[in-house]
């Protein structure tokens, strides 16, 4: 199985480091990384260039924008680049803490033909969080997923997009997400609506944990965007459809939850 982790990168160079760094660390299986830099300075363009010119990451793809066309853009050139049976879609604020997390990811799409769309649990990812006790480090976080997890992939409605696995059967029959109406954020709760529109199942890998620092790369954008997205999912979805969709989203691993909370390690529930 071939598989594609497109990065959008928007400076934020230290971030993007130890993100590239757990990548290459924690993978097990065949891989090649899309680094789609949307216009970033010239220390980050650097490093990225460097990145796919020398030494592990020499086989790796590079994308360099002229203009900032935003973090949907950025996805949808990555996909469009390179074929692969499944696509990653990595902020570039993250941190792999799991072992063989690829490997992990592909047996959560094994688990039926219908799966469409995957998505670890986090530290902050919505409905796929862990509110782990102030302090708690990514590294003990990542145990205890690990130790508690029953690997029961627990069906949702909208994968959250930090850290967002699209199969190629899903890209074949709904297309590429939706960069005019959403180009910043949004773009990866209308993709999760359409493609269970389209008979398509979205679930979490409940035993694959990934360190999300959240909002980093393109955090200027959010205040503006977000409520202005909400508004055309209500337009194109339906209300009651996308605040159903919302609802009950994080039931699926609140076993999870509950099976660290008895070892007193969170302070409560999301």
């Amino acid at each position: 199985m071939s598989i594609s982790i497109i990065i959008p990168i928007y400076n934020q160079l230290e971030d993007l480091k130890k993100c590239i760094e757990s990548i290459v660390c924690r993978t097990y299986s065949d891989y090649k990384i899309v680094l789609v830099n949307d216009n970033s300075g010239h220390e980050t363009t650097e490093y990225c260039n460097k990145l796919v010119t020398d030494g592990i990451a020499a086989k790796h793809k590079y994308i360099y924008g002229r203009k900032p066309k935003g973090f949907t853009s950025a996805v949808n050139e990555g996909i469009k680049l390179l074929k692969a049976d499944y696509y990653c879609l990595l902020n570039s604020d993250t941190i792999v803490y799991t072992n063989d997390w690829l490997n992990r990811i592909e047996e959560v799409f094994y688990s039926g033909e219908d799966v469409g769309l995957v998505g670890p649990v986090s530290n902050s990812a919505t409905s796929q969080t862990i509110p782990f006790r102030i302090g708690t480090s990514p590294a003990m976080m990542s145990l205890l997923v690990s130790l508690y997890t029953q690997q029961r992939y627990p069906e949702t409605k909208l994968v959250n997009g930090f850290c967002y696995f699209i199969s190629s059967k899903v890209v074949k029959s709904c297309g590429l997400l939706d960069e005019r109406e959403f180009p910043h954020y949004g773009s990866e709760d209308d993709y999760s609506l359409k493609v269970r529109k389209a008979g398509f199942k979205c679930k979490i890998a409940d035993n694959v944990f990934v360190w999300h620092k959240g909002s980093a790369s393109y955090k200027d954008f959010k205040h503006t965007a977000i409520p202005r997205n909400v508004k055309h999912l209500f337009v194109r979805h339906g209300r009651e459809y996308v605040l159903g969709s919302i609802k009950g989203n994080a039931l699926g691993i609140q076993y999870l939850k509950d099976e660290i909370e008895q070892e007193g390690i969170f302070y409560g529930s999301s």
